[in-house]
């Protein structure tokens, strides 16, 4: 994930470089030009961004593709990670874990979600810290005589995966 970003803005300084080179050498030049050349910059930048969305690297990622889906930004570091959005096909755990080497590290910490809930905040056992790297995942639940006083277990309840055995990861920084 760190290579593509660095790939990412490196494809913008040398896109803002040419564009400054072009600017230079067509300020002399016709106005049309000059117009056509900063429409053509912009465009390029726009496709930028949405391949950077496309890879989770704004800092707005979700998942996807399933009937379920939640949403987590960049954030500020505390105590609560924000769901900005979601929408689950039956209750889900979603559970905040820290990132460690491009791959889930310790659980932070879990809250059960409802099918109906929009939106919401996992409460943390320990606080994201400014500059870390975290992931957001759904956990399936385990089944088990009541739903009574739930709580979370690490063990029995097992991450959502999506055709191909693939689990989906939410990747999102705190500052």
């Amino acid at each position: 994930m760190e290579e593509k970003k660095s790939t990412y803005r490196l494809i913008i300084l040398i896109l803002v470089i040419v564009s400054l080179v072009a600017l230079f050498l067509i300020a002399g030049g016709d106005g049309d030009k000059m117009e056509q050349v900063l429409e053509d910059n912009l465009e390029l930048q726009k496709e930028i961004e949405n391949g950077l969305k496309r890879e989770g690297i704004n800092g707005d990622s979700s998942i996807s593709g399933t009937e379920d889906m939640i949403s987590v930004s960049d954030q500020d570091a505390g105590d609560k990670v924000i769901v900005s959005e979601m929408s689950l096909s039956e209750s889900r755990w979603v559970v905040i874990h820290e990132y460690l080497d491009g791959d889930l590290g310790n659980i932070l910490g879990a809250r059960l979600f409802f099918e109906g809930d929009i939106e919401g905040e996992v409460e943390l056992l320990r606080g994201t810290e400014a500059g870390g790297k975290y992931f957001a995942v759904l956990y399936m639940l385990a089944e088990r005589e009541s739903d009574r006083n739930r709580q979370f277990d690490r063990v029995r309840d097992l991450p959502l995966v999506k055709e191909g055995s693939q689990m989906e990861k939410i990747f999102f920084n705190t500052f």
